[in-house]
């Protein structure tokens, strides 16, 4: 399992110091969920993380794919849980633009995104995915902005 680094935390761009509380928060919920990336340096390919890894996007996406920090912001990310898929884009969680969701053809990897889910949570009817994250307290499961749409884990 991989370490969430309490020295190499980023929030909103910015490196953060965390209270022992915080940490302790941020990596049960790291734990909880299952992250994913669309790397912009490799023409937006879905690379979905192993679970059991307590490491933040950013220290994930920095150290196993090498990401720069400006490849990082400019790319497309989100994370499963039991309740849902949410993604977004940029340090501030952004929602992701209809027309950007189509340039880089984001919508072709939701079959691939909810046969992960099905494999990881089990099946439901179906999975909401969500566009946007609000940013909130460390540790803490920050509420959607937007219903994007909602995914069959049905196997075909």
């Amino acid at each position: 399992m991989s370490k969430l680094d309490r020295d190499n935390m980023v929030l909103n761009g910015k490196r953060i110091e965390v209270t022992d509380e915080e940490y302790d928060a941020a990596v049960k919920f790291h734990l909880g969920r299952r992250i994913f990336i669309w790397p912009s340096s490799v023409n937006y390919r879905l690379t979905i993380n192993e679970l059991n890894d307590e490491r933040d996007h950013y220290q994930w996406s920095t150290e196993d794919l090498e990401l720069s920090d400006s490849s990082f912001e400019f790319s497309p990310r989100g994370y499963m849980d039991p309740n849902g898929i949410y993604i977004y884009i940029g340090f501030g969680h952004n929602e992701i633009e209809d027309w950007r969701l189509d340039e880089m053809n984001l919508h072709s990897d939701f079959k691939e995104l909810a046969r992960v889910h099905r494999q990881t949570y089990g099946p439901k009817d179906l999975i909401p995915v969500y566009n946007g994250v609000v940013m909130g307290k460390i540790g803490e499961q920050w509420p959607p902005k937007t219903l994007l749409c909602y995914l069959s884990t049905q196997e075909d």
